[in-house]
């Protein structure tokens, strides 16, 4: 009687003739056994218990599917809230990158026009020594000479004599400090670890697509460039802040210009890069949850290697 019902109890092979094809697995799940992602495996109903399982492709392993109760309406508004916070990390990152790349531009756009702000200073103290005007330096307890950029410069003495001094000085392009064009190495690891990041957090959607974050951020901050965010010229300026306007204008676009092809390689190769850390740094087992970084993009996760 006991050796009946233990052959009873048995069940039959889940290949058999019975076993009744439900479903396929929509989501990563691991094998108990050796990891594979069982994504796209088909699930069916054993003969024996009418159980749903599916089967591993690669050892064998049943995993046996549980079905979870209805969770209750809160935790769509979690999700709602995730989402949202999601967004708001997604919109503050955004503004940094334009806050970085901006900063770059301004700093390089400064040093660039370092020469030509000392011109203007010292033209304007030469014209002040002249004619018996005090000259002043704000911020710099120092004598002009040192620092001429920092020179305060009444707004109606540049109108007038600014063009003036452009041209003796030959040009915006002729003299301007070429030894800071080193600063553009370190902006483009900069760019190219920004297009990483944009490329691995748009997950959603394809490199071209997530290419769209990044050439919006550089069209806004050359927007920005044409916009004076500097005090009104009312009395006086600073020899530096006038120099740096006339540069801004051309330099920014081309800042832009340079930063931008780094940028968008970074968005085309940022998913490579996470998938080759993956692999590097995770045994098989715990790459499952990152498996979307293949699955996306068409691709089936690598396979484990037993020795």
């Amino acid at each position: 009687m006991n050796a009946k019902n233990d052959t009873h109890d048995q069940p039959p092979p889940v290949h058999g003739k019975a076993a009744e094809h439900i479903e396929s697995i929509r989501a990563d799940r691991a094998c108990i056994q050796c990891g594979f992602n069982l994504f796209g495996q088909a699930v069916i109903k054993e003969e024996h218990y009418q159980l749903a399982i599916a089967r591993c492709p690669e050892c064998g392993t049943v995993a046996a599917l549980q079905s979870y109760p209805t969770m209750s309406h809160w935790v769509n508004r979690f999700r709602a809230l995730i989402a949202g916070a999601w967004v708001v990390v997604l919109l503050f990152a955004f503004v940094i990158q334009i806050l970085i790349v901006g900063t770059f531009t301004d700093s390089l756009t400064r040093t660039i026009s370092d020469p030509l702000a000392k011109e203007i200073g010292k033209a304007y103290c030469t014209w002040a020594e002249e004619n018996g005007t005090t000259t002043s330096i704000t911020g710099w307890a120092t004598t002009p000479e040192v620092y001429y950029q920092w020179v305060s410069i009444p707004s109606d003495w540049a109108d007038e004599h600014l063009d003036e001094i452009v041209a003796e000085f030959g040009g915006l392009w002729n003299n301007f400090d070429r030894s800071n064009i080193l600063f553009v190495i370190p902006a483009w690891i900069v760019a190219f670890l920004t297009g990483v990041f944009w490329s691995i957090v748009l997950l959603g959607g394809s490199p071209k697509r997530a290419a769209i974050v990044p050439i919006a951020a550089s069209v806004l901050i050359i927007v920005l460039a044409y916009v004076n965010f500097s005090p009104p010229m009312f009395f006086a300026h600073q020899a530096s802040e006038i120099a740096k306007d006339l540069y801004i204008s051309v330099l920014n676009p081309i800042a832009m210009l340079i930063q931008l092809p780094v940028i968008l390689l970074g968005v085309f190769l940022g998913r490579k890069i996470a998938r080759f850390v993956i692999q590097l740094t995770l045994p098989p087992r715990s790459r499952v949850p990152f498996s979307i970084f293949w699955t996306h993009d068409g691709l089936e996760l690598p396979k484990p290697k037993f020795k």
